[in-house]
């Protein structure tokens, strides 16, 4: 979805932590918002895409969500080769510098200069050739921004935190879900499971569904050493009232093998958590790769066969389990 500009604030960067516990003030840093998602919890979602993550998984199809600080995209084919970029950068840097910052030793700070006075760019928007996607706003800011579309929703859905991990900004999160929950909205958190438990005790009272990532940390063992912190925040989360989902990541040959698609099995039923949705590898992320600077990984590798998605979802149906999939 194209960025949402209507803050009328140009974009930020807050160095540090991704933490919104230790920001002088409490505020929550995004990167996307969806306002019509029908993937990403029961029914149709306003769904805010948190910035920060703590994972690099080599098939993420949103690379730039990995870094606490927002990161230059810089999209080549959109570039007019003006210089001006070069001309305010303090540290005088072009485009293409800021994009392969490892080479130059991360002199780019990230300042958003070069952003503003490129003719091919616009600072509150996401088609340039030079593009500082992460905004910054309070919880009550963004809660203000997205209630008129939460209204349209409120009898057919709800409010979804994703990212990123959403939890990492712990405080503005946790904000941005009461006043949603205290205005009567359903509200979804979609997490990797990987955090402390105490991320996930601190809001479990404001969540009405967890859409929980599993995938194994270590591929070989059985399903409790399998899952590893994963399995502990599952069990522990289904104690809670709210409803969990388990989102499966479908990649070849890594969450797809027999091994791998038993323990699940084994951990959810375990747990008392019988539905699963399956979420085939998006194939179509190479340019956020290429406007990092990163060598886009060979996605044609990681994406199942559609007879195999079949076949899992046969698979888990038969296992007892509630599937769904895109």
């Amino acid at each position: 979805m194209p960025f949402d500009s209507r803050l009328g604030k140009a974009p930020v960067q807050v160095p540090g932590r991704g933490d919104g516990v230790t920001d002088r003030q409490c505020t929550i840093r995004y990167f996307d918002i969806d306002w019509l998602s029908r993937h990403d919890g029961p029914g149709t979602r306003v769904v805010l895409f948190l910035q920060g993550c703590v994972l690099a998984c080599p098939w993420c199809h949103s690379p730039h969500s990995r870094f606490v600080r927002s990161p230059i995209l810089f999209f080549e084919n959109r570039c007019l080769s003006c210089g001006r970029c070069a001309g305010v950068c303090p540290e005088g840097l072009r485009g293409p510098d800021a994009r392969e910052e490892r080479e130059v030793g991360d002199l780019c700070r990230r300042c958003g200069a070069c952003v503003f006075v490129c003719p091919a760019s616009r600072p509150d928007g996401t088609a340039g050739a030079l593009v500082l996607p992460t905004r910054e706003a309070t919880p009550e800011e963004l809660f203000a921004l997205l209630l008129p579309q939460l209204e349209l929703v409120r009898s057919i859905g709800g409010l979804t935190l994703s990212g990123g991990e959403a939890l990492l900004q712990g405080a503005g999160a946790a904000r941005l879900l009461e006043l949603a929950r205290s205005a009567g909205f359903h509200t979804a958190v979609e997490t990797s499971g990987l955090l402390p438990r105490e991320r996930y005790a601190a809001v479990g009272g404001l969540v009405d569904c967890w859409l929980f990532g599993l995938r194994s940390d270590i591929p070989g063992a059985g399903a409790r050493e399998r899952f590893g912190a994963r399995a502990e925040n599952l069990r522990f989360l289904a104690t809670l009232p709210a409803r969990v989902i388990i989102r499966k990541p479908l990649v070849a040959g890594v969450t797809d093998t027999l091994e791998e698609l038993e323990a699940t099995i084994d951990l959810m039923t375990e747990c008392g958590v019988l539905e699963i949705d399956l979420l085939p590898l998006n194939p179509h992320t190479g340019h956020y790769y290429r406007a990092l600077g990163l060598e886009c990984p060979p996605m044609a590798e990681f994406i199942p066969t559609s007879d195999a998605v079949a076949a899992v979802r046969v698979f888990f149906d038969e296992g007892g389990l509630t599937v769904t999939s895109r």
